[in-house]
């Protein structure tokens, strides 16, 4: 288990922390030598003729700018170690994620875990500051115990009894305050999503063809009624046991004015006694009652601290000592079958087949049957639930080191990531260590048919690729795509993978892009997924997936020649084709 306070190795934690307890316990003792100098100064005016009330004032002045000043620091060190922590708690979050498992990264319950995991920095500072808190509360406890030493017990008891129940009631209206808050954070939630389907740009185009402003506006209202009826549920609670702690409150400082009126009056205490001490008293109250209205959130803290160490022992891929490849000259999968984590249902059901150097691969087949499944378990981001996957005809793929493994790998997503970053970062980033110049992209995007594609901005590859800054553009979907064309074709891997490459792009510009493959890739190995069957053609084989396994492969004149899967979805596709003619 973690340390409460993340186990930050910063030596200006430590010290800041340091210093802010060290602050926050002179500060309260500050706050008792100050009553105990008001006590002074009033007997000095009563019972004195103001004998040092001067110096006396000038000590309470000094103290009250003690107080202020080590609250203006205090903040100033929470600011300060607010910054370091997000820095580095963020950092930290960030390198387990590069390096956990995919599989454990892509479960939701990790997504959960991590959503939770967003306000690191700020459990960290409020629990050093309950912790500092605690601390203060001890030491005026203490002092105040030491002022209340001359006072008959008995006088004190009933006092006690005011504090110790104001307390407890505090105590319940803190943890019934944070189980109201966790209910009702889910219901704002919602409704905060469907707000965003409201009024966010992504959702703008469908909003206004499909009209379903009134459809999720309905669902809005129903999650925000949900929490305004869950608030409301829960304000009349929360206002009984306020008003009762208010009343406790009241009656704890009327008791102690009573109460300490009785010494007054026989002479065993001093009027500046008396008025020390029901401050004392007072600030006793509040102090404490503070400190308990906030334990709740140690529990909470506990659960985040829980929460951060089950993430932190989340299984990561270990490369250190598993084998490297140079190159990739085939990938075998042999008898693979393959169920996603916590399902039940086989994807692949003993697979089979074998892609080569030098060659072209389509893999087709209808949705669902399993092709995305198939490129994760080749870039080994799962493995096997039985069979093997064997690299280059000898090495396990369960024993490779990925990150090297993965580098010799071009590949090209469906659903790819819009990076806002500028076109030639975004071209860069398919082989980040290789060097790239304007000349470069200008002869790729010519090969890609948009030779014209960077002369469309100003500043031409330095054009940043974002909407999140007014200086920024955002490209069409047929774009991005001949961008991640463009990235591939930097890369210049040996084995490339390209799912649905051509999807919102033209049929001419997808024509002129095949052959561009079939030119630039020739020599290299490159595994397709495609829908569009008609691409499938200049491939040297086809591998169709049908119920968890290749039924067929062959290139396309021979797969057409058996009248099989194959032949049935081209004609399928063809017949529509023709019939939108």
């Amino acid at each position: 288990m973690n340390k409460p306070i993340l186990i930050i190795k910063n030596k200006k934690i430590y010290l800041f922390t340091t210093i802010k307890i060290i602050i926050s316990s002179l500060s309260s003792f500050f706050i008792i030598y100050n009553i105990i100098l008001k006590k002074d100064f009033i007997n000095s005016i009563v019972y004195d003729n103001g004998k040092n009330s001067f110096i006396l004032l000038s000590l309470i002045g000094v103290c009250y700018l003690i107080s202020y000043l080590s609250n203006i620091i205090n903040k100033i060190f929470d600011k300060k170690m607010k910054v370091i922590y997000k820095k580095e708690t963020k950092s930290l979050l960030m390198k387990k994620m590069s390096n956990i498992k995919y599989e454990v990264l892509e479960n939701q319950k990790t997504q959960d875990l991590v959503k939770r995991l967003e306000k690191a920095d700020e459990k960290a500072i409020d629990f050093i500051n309950i912790i500092n808190g605690f601390i203060m509360s001890i030491i005026q406890i203490a002092g105040t115990i030491y002022l209340l030493k001359d006072l008959n017990i008995f006088l004190i008891m009933p006092i006690l009894f005011f504090l110790i129940f104001g307390v407890y009631l505090n105590l319940k209206e803190g943890k019934n305050l944070y189980g109201f808050w966790s209910k009702y954070m889910r219901n704002v939630r919602k409704s905060n999503y469907y707000s965003e389907i409201l009024t966010e740009r992504d959702y703008a185009l469908e909003k206004n063809i499909f009209q379903y402003s009134k459809f999720v506006n309905q669902k809005f209202r129903k999650e925000f009624d949900k929490a305004r009826e869950n608030n409301k549920k829960n304000g009349l609670k929360r206002f009984k046991i306020q008003a009762l702690t208010e009343i406790i409150s009241l009656s704890y400082t009327f008791l102690c004015f009573i109460l300490l009126l009785f010494p007054l009056m026989s002479k065993t205490i001093t009027v500046g006694y008396y008025i020390s001490i029901v401050e004392a008293l007072n600030n006793l109250f509040n102090t404490v009652k503070s400190l308990f209205y906030k334990l709740p959130e140690v529990s909470e803290y506990k659960s985040f601290i829980k929460d951060f160490d089950i993430f932190m022992k989340k299984e990561e891929e270990k490369n250190e000592y598993k084998k490297r490849v140079k190159n990739i000259k085939s990938i075998d999968f042999k008898n693979v079958w393959f169920k996603y984590p916590e399902t039940d249902n086989f994807i692949l059901k003993d697979c089979n087949f074998r892609i080569e150097q030098d060659k072209h691969y389509a893999l087709v087949g209808l949705n669902g049957e399993g092709k995305s499944t198939i490129i994760k378990l080749i870039l080994g981001l799962y493995n096997p639930s039985k069979g093997d996957i064997v690299v280059n005809d000898i090495y396990n793929i369960r024993d490779l080191n990925l990150d090297c493994y993965r580098k010799l790998m071009g590949i090209i997503f469906q659903d790819h990531t819009k990076f806002p970053f500028n076109i030639e970062e975004n071209i860069k980033i398919g082989n980040i260590e290789k060097e790239i110049k304007l000349e470069k992209i200008e002869e790729i995007m010519n090969k890609i048919n948009s030779r014209n594609f960077l002369n469309n901005y100003d500043k031409k590859e330095k054009t940043l690729l974002t909407v999140i800054n007014e200086k920024g553009i955002d490209l069409s979907g047929g774009e991005w795509q001949k961008l991640l064309l463009a990235r591939l074709l930097f890369a210049d891997k040996s084995f490339n993978v390209l799912d649905e490459p051509t999807s919102s792009i033209d049929p001419i510009s997808e024509s002129i892009i095949y052959e561009v493959y079939n030119k630039e890739l020739k020599g290299k190995m490159t595994l397709f997924i495609t829908h569009r069957l008609a691409s499938t053609k200049f491939v040297n084989k086809i591998l169709v997936l049908k119920d968890g396994k290749i039924i067929e492969e062959g290139n396309h004149n021979y797969l057409m020649g058996i009248n099989g899967e194959y032949s049935l979805m081209y004609k399928e596709q063809r017949r529509l084709y023709e019939k939108r003619i």
